[in-house]
């Protein structure tokens, strides 16, 4: 009797934690959030956005109302009150508003959800998501220096060009003014044949735009004023660029990374006083020779090149790899003491 008794109270617990068991599976939860960003995602240009998620039911009870609230940069928007049905597993698509994304800004959308069914949510792990921050590329025109600019210097808009890229084509009008400044452009994302970036005057007189720097004692990595490192499709146009004092080490601009598809036009560029007689240090436009810096498809034309030992300076990789797609034309040049062109 007493085996028969152990072997049904056996069988009982048994039978009690299967039901224990069952009874956890089938628990019914409430439970909705945010599953992913329709819009704004991806590469965007500046314009009107609209702001649209996905929302999920991932609990086991259908869901007829909650709240879905949305904030842009911090900034919380009008809260969007859901009623509709939303079956268990179910998902659907919500229209939150819209956004202008001005180009050069940053923007983090976050959306969460709350009161599921006027109720508490099972499971607030999956009620927020964020959008990330989302670049705007730059496009259009933009102005440089002088009252109310989009960039005080040439610095600050080469800082947004390599933090933001570009969609489209970028004009940077440069008002007049004289700029004591140094300055590397590196590959900017989104450049292209098409979209270009222009560096230019913005009334169209060399005269009135300025960029200098003195020329120096020793020579350091940074003996430029403009130096474009691996950017392509870039557009100078009519400014002027200086190296003042009669120090030897005093080039203006200089090519690195095979920087491709240049385009100077319209330009003076003023060198310091030299003596030295083949010294590349003092080149007005500099290019070394090597693969890293082997340049292509550069057009020189109509500009003014004064003093320095060397007017233009170019290098290809000796005769197995020159620089291809040169062309220079109708430009002036002046006291290069040693050669005009090299």
């Amino acid at each position: 009797m007493r085996k028969q008794f152990l072997r049904l109270a056996g069988v009982i617990m048994m039978l009690s934690a299967c039901v224990l068991s069952k009874n956890s599976a089938t628990a019914q939860t409430t439970d909705v959030g945010v599953a992913a960003y329709v819009s704004p995602t991806g590469s965007l240009c500046s314009g009107t956005a609209d702001v649209t998620v996905i929302i999920q039911n991932f609990g086991t009870n259908d869901v007829y109302s909650m709240n879905i609230d949305w904030s842009v940069n911090g900034a919380a928007q009008s809260t969007i009150t859901y009623t509709d049905t939303l079956l268990a597993g179910a998902t659907d698509t919500v229209l939150l508003g819209s956004w202008s994304l001005l180009s050069g800004n940053f923007y983090e959308f976050i959306t969460y959800t709350s009161a599921p069914n006027a109720g508490l949510d099972d499971d607030a792990t999956n009620d927020t998501l964020s959008s990330g921050n989302l670049t705007i590329p730059l496009s259009g025109t933009y102005t440089v220096g002088g009252t109310t600019p989009d960039y005080a210097r040439l610095s600050d808009a080469v800082a947004a060009l390599t933090t933001f890229g570009v969609c489209g084509p970028v004009i940077l009008d440069m008002r007049s003014g004289t700029d004591t400044i140094r300055v590397s452009i590196p590959a900017i994302n989104g450049s292209s044949t098409t979209n270009t970036i222009t560096i230019r005057s913005e009334n169209g007189d060399s005269s009135s735009v300025k960029l200098t720097y003195p020329s120096e004692t020793v020579f350091t990595n940074l003996n430029y004023i403009l130096q474009l490192n691996g950017a392509d499709h870039i557009n100078l146009e009519r400014i002027t660029l200086e190296r003042t004092g009669l120090e030897p080490y005093a080039r203006i601009i200089d090519f690195k990374n095979s920087s491709c598809f240049i385009n100077i036009t319209g330009c003076r560029f003023l060198g310091a006083p030299t003596t030295q007689l083949s010294n590349s240090l003092a080149a007005i436009l500099y290019s070394s020779a090597g693969t890293p810096t082997n340049d292509s498809n550069v057009v020189i034309h109509g500009n003014r090149f004064e003093n320095g030992s060397m007017g233009i300076y170019l290098n290809g990789i000796a005769s197995l790899n020159p620089e291809n797609g040169l062309i220079i034309t109708d430009n002036i040049l002046l006291n290069q003491y040693a050669f005009g062109m090299f």
